[in-house]
């Protein structure tokens, strides 16, 4: 999805910690984004999210990447980040 649209991104948190070594058990992923890349595709990418069941708020998510803050999407059945 990020790929796609050119969106450089980078995979951080419980789950690289898993894969680098330390086993633990995580439930969400992590992402570091470019957020002056994320901003151009905003659009685009909330609509993705949605469309897979993503809740979103999109004025938390903007105001977010504004302020280079982190920001969750959880799914909307999952109930998972």
């Amino acid at each position: 999805m990020f790929t796609a649209r050119k969106v450089p991104f980078a995979l951080t948190g419980g789950l690289i910690s898993v894969f680098y070594g330390e086993p633990r058990y995580t439930q969400d992923i992590d992402l570091v984004v470019d957020p002056e890349a994320l901003q151009d595709q905003f659009e685009p990418l909330i609509g993705e999210f949605e469309r897979l069941g993503y809740l979103v708020d999109r004025a938390v998510v903007w105001d977010a990447l504004e302020r280079g803050r982190a920001f969750q999407l959880l799914h909307e059945r999952e109930l998972l980040k």
